[in-house]
């Protein structure tokens, strides 16, 4: 009898990498503490661990907005014209799987990672509203760059630009130009989904950097 099985949504596999238990702890010999130190400085040295994000460009520097505690976040939009070279049988299905990576996974992270902050998020493509939100964040140029699991880095990437503008003066106050990569562990890594959710976690940590 066949049996059929049901891809994981992005909601789920955000869910579960957010609630998974820490690991316990175990007792390593030294032997097995020297390899496995050896194979990270190998790793790192050939450039196959990527940093789980990298700010290209930012203007100005170094600043953080930690007091801004109402806040909107638009749609990050991944380029819905790229889905045959992303792979995807048609238009749509990629256009769904923005979206939910946008609701299910964007929101997620980001409402976990600053849990004392207040969002406002988009319910649409088009529907920008920051309403009454103290700073308003958009994304623009955004794209994804997708590789072969088995290439030379084996990593996928978000890269875009992010506006962070005070909405009661109208104005921009920083922009940065970010990659973020498909770095985490988890049989996500074995799907596109799946390290494409690891990208959107890593962006969203950039992004509660700046607002702590």
């Amino acid at each position: 009898m066949r049996r059929s099985f049901r891809p994981e949504s992005v909601k789920e596999m955000a869910n579960r990498f957010l609630e998974q238990p820490p690991l316990k702890e175990k007792k390593m010999k030294p032997v097995g503490i020297g390899v496995l130190i050896a194979i990270i400085v190998l790793t790192m040295s050939c450039g196959l661990v990527p940093a789980r994000y990298t700010i290209i460009d930012e203007h100005p520097l170094g600043v953080t907005i930690g007091k801004y505690n109402h806040i909107h976040v638009g749609w990050l939009d991944l380029d819905e014209n790229e889905w045959q070279i992303l792979g995807y049988e048609t238009k749509e299905r990629w256009r769904m799987v923005i979206s939910e990576n946008y609701k299910d996974g964007l929101q997620v992270y980001l409402k976990n990672l600053l849990p004392e902050k207040k969002f406002n998020f988009d319910a649409l493509k088009s529907s920008a509203t920051p309403g009454e939100s103290e700073l308003s964040i958009t994304f623009t140029d955004s794209k994804v760059e997708k590789r072969s699991f088995f290439s030379f880095d084996g990593h996928d990437y978000i890269q875009t630009t992010i506006h962070f503008a005070d909405v009661k003066e109208g104005k921009e106050i920083y922009k940065a130009s970010v990659k973020a990569s498909s770095r985490g562990l988890g049989p996500q890594q074995y799907s596109f989904e799946g390290r494409l959710g690891f990208a959107t976690r890593n962006l969203a940590e950039m992004i509660s950097g700046k607002l702590k």
